[in-house]
């Protein structure tokens, strides 16, 4: 089928969207530091730098696998079964990147470092930010885990269809 009825931006979206992801996540890693005003300076850039580079993992697999493996949109990540290494590579850098996160929040005591910064906040229209607790860092984690895990089993077990347009 061909693609003349797609605007030309949305073709280029669904073959970048990986690298605009990449930036959405940097500012937010350089947004972390400015909730961090009882941080060092190191502490700083240990948590800016690392919150940069680990929600970014499972992006650049994407974007390697988008850009030189083969893998015509980011469509094609939600047909795993049909075994193309670089959509399987993407799925175990999101595996991994969850199960170190999940080692960090709750055994490494990352969620207390988080809370104790006030990196994580939730903004409601009209009223201050709220700072999340402990607590509610390991609920938030839990609930993103859980989301991605269905979704996961969802995409896995299912036969999710490539839009005609991004074959």
């Amino acid at each position: 089928m061909h693609n003349d009825h797609i605007p030309q931006f949305m073709l280029i979206l669904f073959k970048y969207l990986w690298a605009l992801v990449i930036a959405i996540d940097c500012i937010g890693a350089v947004t972390i530091s400015f909730h961090m005003k009882q941080a060092s300076a190191k502490e700083r850039l240990k948590m800016m730098l690392g919150w940069a580079f680990w929600t970014n993992v499972p992006w650049i697999v994407m974007g390697i696998g988008l850009t030189i493996g083969k893998v015509p949109t980011f469509f094609h990540y939600f047909r795993p079964r049909d075994g193309n290494p670089f959509v399987l590579a993407w799925w175990a850098s999101v595996a991994a990147v969850f199960i170190i996160g999940s080692y960090w929040i709750f055994i490494g005591q990352g969620a207390a470092k988080l809370a104790e910064y006030g990196v994580l906040r939730y903004r409601f229209i009209g009223k201050p930010s709220i700072v999340l607790s402990e607590k509610g860092i390991k609920l938030y984690f839990l609930l993103s885990l859980t989301t991605v895990l269905i979704i996961g089993i969802i995409v896995w077990l299912g036969d999710v269809q490539i839009p005609p347009f991004a074959k």
